[in-house]
């Protein structure tokens, strides 16, 4: 079965935030068990939204054939916590999402955008190289970025500990460290 992923969006989140592509992206790195989570936010200056870039990227589960065939079939949750949906956000504001993940000597990479055809094979490496998944998202599709707040890493810390706040504390009580880092990259082109 295939779905117009447009008209998905639409009906699953009329009322999408900019920030939802970072809590959705978090959410699956922490599902993955990915104790370092780094995200990087790049755009040559905040009135040239077209230049937005977010990465990121974590040492997570990576996109095995079990979490890979999750993430292609849309509408098919892990359990009653997941919706089965949230990447579509991602295609509400990105024309696409290079995803990159590497777990042991297996690699794989595709592009997830709307018509995504569900293919990526996995490459076998020569060298481990431990776990490390990215998600880099480009070609923002929204003519400006509502709120600055979206892009500035102090205002998205508090946001994502507001929201993420009963999974951090049960990762801490449960002696699980981890680590969050968020970075703003601008330039000014003259």
């Amino acid at each position: 079965m295939e779905i117009e992923a447009s008209s998905a969006i639409r009906l699953f989140f009329p009322n999408p935030s900019l920030t939802l592509v970072y809590f959705e992206a978090l959410a699956n790195s922490l599902d993955a068990g990915a104790t370092e989570i780094v995200m990087e936010i790049d755009l040559q200056a905040y009135d040239k939204p077209d230049t937005l870039t977010i990465t990121i990227t974590d040492n997570g589960d990576g996109f095995t054939d079990e979490n890979f065939e999750r993430f292609k079939m849309l509408l098919k949750p892990r359990d009653k916590f997941h919706k089965g949906l949230g990447r579509l956000v991602f295609l509400n504001y990105f024309e696409r999402v290079e995803i990159s993940s590497i777990w042991g000597t297996n690699y794989r990479h595709f592009t997830f955008r709307k018509g995504f055809d569900g293919n990526a094979p996995i490459e076998t490496v020569e060298e481990k190289k431990g776990r490390r998944t990215s998600l880099t998202f480009s070609g923002f599709v929204k003519e400006k970025v509502k709120s600055y707040e979206d892009l500035k890493p102090d205002a998205l810390k508090s946001r994502i500990i507001e929201q993420f706040l009963p999974t951090f504390a049960a990762r801490k009580r449960e002696g699980k460290p981890f680590r969050i880092e968020i970075d703003l990259s601008t330039r000014v082109v003259v």
